[in-house]
């Protein structure tokens, strides 16, 4: 199994591959397993031969050509496709697939039956499944929307909706196509979400409206319906978030440092590193009882 991450070459996605690389070390995972994929605005590899040096991963630059930034998610998918398009061995491997802002306490068990046509992922069926966007205010009309973006119906929605998860995946062969049509496709069903902004939660207004930041998450499980892929959410990809209390950590696999805002003093805030990073920063102030403060030991533990 390779473990692979998707990021633009930019510090703050570097300081925190630092974190999660020395984490997987820690836990013995081989890290020539690991496959970095960044974007850059021009060829520049600089990032990419850091850590093919400093940490022996497999590493890869692509020049960002996406048709349009104004989406930022949308580099996943981007990437994936270009690595995936170089390579039809690469559509013959298994995959975990994670962010960059995530810590391991114990490594996650692949599925026995997972496939080509069964995917793992972890449970965030309370932002990203049908049921979810059709109990949205207009739920009905924005399904049917993105419906016609992605080319499926309903039915085939419903027949998936108990595994449309997300976060993390293990995944099984995939192709280029599969994410070359959720990179347009998430592109597609965030304009269409920007769009109409006063039936989903863009301007701030609409109470329980849908928010617009999971388009490229519901890009990849309507594709899945479109490519006849069965997600099934597994606790072996649960997580824990930052805020949650520090017995949360014992009780996932999988840490997930996010959902800290700029008001909560006694946190970790990862938006305070966007151009620096935070190995000499005095972060004392965190809170020992939450969840954060693992991800600050993760932190102290980069050399």
């Amino acid at each position: 199994m390779k473990i692979v991450l998707c990021q633009p070459a930019v510090i703050r996605f570097k300081w925190e591959l630092k974190v999660l690389l020395t984490n997987l070390k820690a836990l013995h995972f081989p890290l020539n397993d690991v496959v970095l994929l960044f974007a850059s605005e021009e060829d520049e590899d600089g990032y990419a031969r850091y850590f093919r040096r400093e940490f022996g991963v497999q590493a890869y630059t692509y020049k960002d050509r996406r048709t349009t930034r104004s989406y930022i998610p949308s580099i996943r998918p981007y990437l994936w496709w270009q690595y995936l398009s170089e390579s039809k061995e690469r559509e013959q491997e298994t995959y975990l697939y994670v962010d960059s802002d995530v810590l391991f306490r114990e490594l996650p068990v692949v599925p026995d039956d997972l496939s080509s046509n069964k995917w793992y992922c972890a449970d965030t069926l309370g932002y990203t499944s049908y049921n979810y966007v059709q109990a949205r205010p207009f739920g009905d009309e924005i399904v049917q929307g993105m419906n016609d973006i992605a080319q499926v119906t309903t039915n085939q929605l419903k027949a998936i909706n108990a595994g449309m998860g997300g976060a993390q995946w293990f995944i099984k062969q995939p192709t280029a196509s599969y994410w070359e049509k959720v990179y347009h496709d998430c592109i597609a069903f965030y304009q269409y979400f920007k769009s109409i902004p006063d039936k989903t939660n863009d301007n701030h207004e609409l109470a329980g409206g849908l928010q617009i930041w999971t388009a490229e998450m519901y890009s990849q499980v309507w594709n899945l319906a479109y490519f006849g892929i069965q997600p099934v959410v597994t606790d072996e990809l649960s997580f824990s978030w930052a805020v949650d209390n520090i017995d949360s950590w014992d009780k996932h696999k999988i840490y997930h440092n996010s959902g800290v805002t700029e008001a909560m003093k006694d946190l970790f805030y990862k938006g305070a590193y966007l151009d620096k990073e935070p190995f000499t920063a005095d972060l004392s102030h965190v809170n020992k009882d939450k969840a954060s403060y693992k991800y600050v030991e993760a932190i102290q533990k980069v050399k």
